[in-house]
């Protein structure tokens, strides 16, 4: 069995077992050399978000990203289009990192990418599952994105 299969048989048993999920995500982490993976799902209407798991995520942040979850047009962008994509695919760098998501959220945490993949959603919900930088690694490239499409690709993609 690979780090993919390992990953992805995770996830499943974290269904019953929230820390098969964690583990699960802590091999995404460290086979995509992120510092940080989550799995969470946001109404796109109002902005709320559900994190369903994390590694790595500094969850005292959170009232900032809900704060600023409304302007956060890579999530958005990611939604929109059903497929993998990093932040440099939807903005360039230097508007990225004008951005309040970046100054607010991610450069507290010592995040500086991130890439995310779609694995539900309807008209209103986009739930993914992302991949953040740090700021000693340099950007996601394409083998890291094919790798968190191939996670993708495994689980089953579900409508509400």
């Amino acid at each position: 069995m690979d780090a993919r299969d390992s990953v992805i048989q995770l996830i499943y048993e974290g269904v019953v077992d929230d820390g098969a999920l964690v583990r699960g995500l802590g091999l995404m982490r460290q086979s995509l050399n992120a510092a940080a993976v989550g799995l969470g799902v946001q109404d796109m209407a109002s902005h709320e978000f559900w994190a369903v798991a994390e590694d790595g995520i500094d969850t005292s942040h959170v009232d900032s990203y809900h704060r600023i979850a409304p302007q956060n047009r890579i999530w958005q962008a990611i939604g929109q289009s059903g497929r993998p994509m990093t932040d440099s695919m939807i903005m360039t760098k230097s508007d990225f990192r004008r951005s309040s998501m970046y100054t607010d959220w991610f450069q507290p945490q010592g995040f500086d990418g991130v890439m995310a993949a779609p694995v539900l959603a309807d008209r209103t919900h986009s739930g993914v599952i992302v991949a953040f930088s740090g700021s000693r690694r340099e950007d996601f490239d394409v083998s890291d994105l094919r790798l968190l499409t191939d996670l993708r690709i495994s689980l089953p993609t579900t409508t509400f």
